[in-house]
């Protein structure tokens, strides 16, 4: 455990998967399912990471199998999950829908609303990805439902915003402001300065689309100022899409 932590805490890439190479060696001729599993789904993990699509869907499809053989249904919703998200990013979306029913399927079998809100969001945002906006519309209420009827507010939140985005996508520009400035509220009851940076930038750009360019510069800048201060990775995208907005505004 203590070679395992150096090395990842060192990102030493090469050496760690040899090192978890040797360790599901060892579980192997133990016959220990359970460790096999961890080495599996941490060889998917890594080789993710590194853009290794094929070969974690690999690693993650044979931890699968084992789990299944153990009966984890908690385990195999994770599984299924991380192998669907490769699927979407690998455009596969078929492969991915897939994997995410049979998640879904898993979240009704053992009664967990939280998770199964979280796969409908899923969904919703791979029909989105194909410009199924009926589609994916469906998939995000039912996720909104089961997350206001569980009480998770960040999975309502987060729901409200892709909404929000599919309504301004079909120039519904009043439900879309409805949907973020909901969102935007319960992030702001949370505390959650990131993701409100997130709503504001969305806010904005519903405003520009209606033409009200000083409202749209307001919520920006103040999206740039917590990005800012947070140093949140998005930082430039957000100064981009202020500037953007600035433009717009005095060519107006």
């Amino acid at each position: 455990r203590a070679m395992w932590e150096y090395l990842d805490q060192s990102e030493r890439w090469p050496e760690q998967l040899a090192a978890q190479k040797m360790r599901l060696i060892a579980a192997r001729r133990a016959g220990d399912l359970r460790e096999q599993v961890l080495c599996y789904h941490t060889l998917g993990y890594e080789c993710g990471k590194r853009g290794e699509h094929e070969q974690a869907i690999t690693y993650y499809t044979s931890a699968l199998k084992r789990v299944r053989k153990l009966n984890n249904n908690k385990e195999q919703i994770l599984l299924l999950d991380s192998i669907a998200m490769i699927y979407q990013d690998l455009d596969k979306h078929e492969q991915a829908l897939e994997c995410y029913q049979q998640a879904l399927s898993l979240c009704q079998k053992i009664g967990d609303q939280e998770r199964e809100s979280d796969i409908l969001n899923y969904i919703g945002q791979l029909f989105e990805e194909q410009d199924n906006y009926d589609q994916a519309l469906h998939y995000y209420k039912q996720a909104l439902a089961l997350g206001q009827e569980g009480g998770n507010r960040y999975g309502e939140a987060e729901v409200l915003d892709d909404i929000g985005t599919i309504y301004q996508s079909q120039g519904q520009f009043a439900k879309a402001m409805e949907c973020q400035e909901q969102a935007l509220n319960i992030y702001y009851e949370l505390g959650d300065q990131e993701h409100q940076a997130g709503s504001l930038i969305n806010i904005g750009f519903t405003l520009a689309a209606l033409d009200q360019f000083a409202r749209a510069e307001e919520s920006m800048t103040l999206a740039v100022e917590m990005a800012e201060t947070l140093e949140l990775p998005e930082l430039d995208e957000y100064r981009n899409a202020l500037e953007q907005v600035r433009a717009e505004r005095q060519g107006a």
